[in-house]
């Protein structure tokens, strides 16, 4: 981030609420994500904020492409170019009943393909089994209904340390190694 981006977002006469704030990059996401879960405002909640915090910014760290807002306007964005805007886009797709908690889609223009990867941190928010049949049929409903969409669901822990890969529904094994390749590739 830019001396000058930073300072439009720490200079103000009035406090900003970053609730309502519109993040566009993945550093303002975890710019705002960090002054929403600001644990000197909160200080019931000081080291739980404080460890989410530290587990972004290493996810964050380790990928820099990784989105932490505006799921479901992302999803809705991507899916249309995925059904060249027909109207089958408008009767078939429905807007996901969940939010991860951290987000990469890879969309190719030359194929139309489609590649989602969601990040699911332990400290958060946990993958419980209606969170994972949840996602599992938006995803068959949806995405993977009109054509052949693979999907990625990564947990890591309260650190920002991987885990596990939870769903692969790809090409690739490893989902992990692919979302890194994806990071250095971008």
């Amino acid at each position: 981030m830019s001396k000058r981006n930073y300072f439009k977002y720490t200079k103000s006469k009035t406090e900003r609420n970053w609730s309502y704030f519109k993040s566009k990059t993945p550093e303002e996401d975890l710019h705002k994500f960090i002054n929403v879960k600001n644990p000197d405002k909160h200080p019931r909640f000081k080291n739980a904020y404080e460890l989410q915090i530290q587990a972004y910014k290493k996810i964050h760290g380790e990928f820099p492409l990784v989105r932490f807002y505006d799921f479901k306007k992302q999803m809705a964005k991507y899916a249309k170019l995925m059904y060249d805007g027909d109207f089958g886009f408008k009767e078939e797709y429905e807007s996901p009943h969940f939010l991860p908690d951290g987000y990469f889609i890879k969309y190719d223009k030359k194929t139309n393909d489609l590649e989602i990867f969601l990040l699911e941190v332990e400290n958060h928010s946990r993958v419980t089994d209606e969170k994972l049949n949840t996602i599992i049929w938006w995803w068959l409903q949806s995405i993977d209904a009109e054509q052949y969409c693979p999907i990625y669901l990564l947990e890591f822990n309260r650190f920002g340390g991987f885990q596990r890969q939870v769903i692969n529904e790809g090409y690739e094994e490893d989902g992990f190694k692919l979302l890194k390749s994806y990071m250095n590739n971008e």
